[in-house]
């Protein structure tokens, strides 16, 4: 009888070691870091950090870092096109040209305000000691405000994902972001705020260069062209990158409109440039600005007829992905490759906006993707069971289907080692595969992510503080409804006035919402006391009530019972 149970032990013993095996076998790792084609393309296009003297006045700073900027050298000064985004490579660059002419910088004019092309603009403000002209399309402020809006931080973890900014340079990270290289972050970044905006085409003349300001639409509304007579050269803003045009982007700005960009072109083509700097992208020079200008003209139109004609038909997304193929001339066409964003992404999202959500009818009436996981993975048995099929996925190289299979057990199991483990592996070997650097940079960080547990308020917290010391009380004050914890204020109904220095912010908790629309006129319940610095620190996540409470940074002057109640329906 021993020796029975002895052998039952054991087998036992072997059949649980058997499946822990089989829960944890191997993946077999493919042995490429990175898709060649990308890496080349990198390589040869930015390499190295360099000056390009696009005429005998102009210079153009190239693969310093992301973006493009560069400088008109007039009779007594120098006028400098958009700024970089981060400082250390603005002031390299400078550095580099003040080589080249001694004279003082004289005008700042920013095509458009993505932090890329002002961040590190600072540097040239401060190069001079006399006051800089600066000027900028009239509507600039509009980026602004979308970058204080409450979707602030969904915006910039997806813009440092996309850039790589957070992963090291080379092939176990970033190999570029596609349009330019992926920008450190060194120096820091901040906005010189123009002097002068400009709402029509004008022709004005800076340090005895002429110059013609043209509002034209690019990845911005709010877009500047600057265009050179005399020397014939165009400075295009983000309408040209020298990729697959970024029409549409997966950080989602609303905005953005493929038209957009052809009606700039179009003012590019009759103006009949000899020399071209777009916001990103090589410099283009004579007779091939015309072919560049034409097929990204082209490839645009396309996307756009057929995008309409095929939603008009009545086809999902998912069949638009599989039916649309571009012309051949224009798949091949070295300027225009899906290194930045791929095409299944501009598809999305043109689709998107054209018709919402709804694919087809099933989508009003689906369940939830979570509801319908938890029902796929009982049909198949288990969560192991899938994991299974996702580590056959994994090995037979069809990493896209193992990583949504690994995120259908995800969904439903969010702290799921082993599809952690599948899913991260799934992400790093798509990233060493794929064309397109965003890819890449998104795939990568989300792993390190991760592994390392970034914590993403941290990361962000140094800019939101400068950013948001600069913003005024009541846009704060209006920032704070989109931290309000609905799920836990069903039954809890406040007055409550804000005092911030001389200002008086009175808002109400009803209906679950936070709001500065009272529904009658009735004394505030709770009165919290509080600077503009500790609102700043609470907004960016420095602090929360509580611990501004706790540290005497706000001061409850009546209702300490509600107060309390308040801070923590706050996040």
């Amino acid at each position: 009888m021993k020796l029975k149970n002895n052998l039952f032990f054991i087998l036992i013993l072997f059949l649980f070691h058997s499946c822990e095996e089989k829960k944890n076998e191997n993946l077999i790792l493919p042995k490429q870091k990175v898709n060649e084609t990308l890496l080349k393309f990198h390589q040869d296009r930015f390499s190295e950090p360099k000056l390009i003297e696009v005429t005998k006045n102009v210079t153009t700073a190239f693969a310093y870092e992301y973006s493009n900027f560069s400088f008109i050298e007039g009779k007594d000064g120098v006028i400098v096109i958009d700024g970089g985004w981060y400082q250390d490579a603005s002031k390299s660059a400078l550095e580099a040209y003040q080589k080249k002419t001694t004279k003082p910088i004289v005008a700042i004019l920013y095509t458009h305000l993505h932090t890329d092309h002002f961040g590190g603009a600072q540097v040239f403000a401060d190069a001079t000691d006399e006051k800089i002209e600066v000027i900028a399309p009239k509507g600039w402020r509009n980026w602004i405000n979308y970058s204080i809006s409450p979707m602030r931080d969904m915006v910039a973890r997806r813009a440092l994902s996309q850039m790589g900014i957070l992963l090291p340079e080379g092939e176990e990270g970033t190999v570029g972001a596609g349009i330019g290289k992926s920008p450190r972050m060194k120096g820091g970044t901040g906005l010189v705020v123009p002097t002068r905006t400009i709402a029509v085409k004008t022709e004005i003349e800076i340090a005895g260069v002429r110059l013609v300001l043209i509002p034209s639409p690019g990845d911005l509304t709010d877009n500047m062209m600057i265009w050179l007579p005399k020397e014939k050269v165009l400075f295009t803003g983000d309408v040209l990158g020298g990729t697959f045009p970024y029409i549409a982007t997966v950080r989602f700005e609303i905005d953005r409109k493929p038209v957009d960009f052809i009606e700039s072109i179009d003012r590019s083509l009759a103006l009949e440039p000899r020399k071209l700097v777009s916001g990103h992208g090589r410099v283009l020079f004579e007779d091939e600005i015309n072919e560049v200008l034409l097929s990204t003209r082209d490839v645009i139109q396309f996307m756009i007829n057929q995008m309409d004609r095929l939603v008009n038909k009545g086809r999902t997304v998912d069949e638009i992905i599989s039916e649309l193929k571009l012309p051949e001339k224009l798949a091949k066409h070295p300027d225009l490759q899906a290194h930045y964003h791929r095409l299944e992404w501009i598809i999305k999202q043109m689709f998107i906006k054209r018709a919402g959500f709804f694919n087809t009818e099933n989508d009003l009436v689906k369940l939830t993707n979570i509801e319908e996981n938890k029902r796929f993975i009982a049909l198949l048995g288990s969560e192991e069971k899938v994991l299974k099929h996702a580590r056959t996925a994994f090995n037979n190289k069809d990493y896209r289907w193992a990583s949504s299979l690994a995120s259908k057990v995800l969904s439903v199991s969010a702290n799921n080692a082993e599809a952690l483990r599948i899913q991260n592996a799934s992400f790093k070997a798509i990233a060493a595969i794929t064309i397109s650097a965003g890819e890449r940079n998104y795939l990568l960080t989300k792993v390190k992510e991760r592994v390392h547990k970034l914590d993403w308020n941290k990361i962000l917290l140094a800019n939101k503080l400068q950013t948001m010391s600069k913003v005024p009380n009541a846009k704060l004050m209006s920032l704070l409804s989109a931290k309000f914890k609905a799920e836990d204020a069903a039954n809890t109904a406040m007055r409550i006035d804000f005092q911030i220095a001389k200002e008086l912010f009175p808002y109400e908790i009803r209906n679950a919402i936070l709001t500065d629309k009272m529904s009658e006129k009735k004394a505030a319940e709770v009165v919290l006391q509080l600077t503009h610095k500790t609102l700043v620190s609470i907004y960016s996540g420095q602090m929360s009530w509580e611990e501004a409470y706790e540290s005497g940074t706000v001061t409850v002057l009546k209702g300490l019972v509600k107060a309390k109640i308040f801070f923590g329906l706050m996040e």
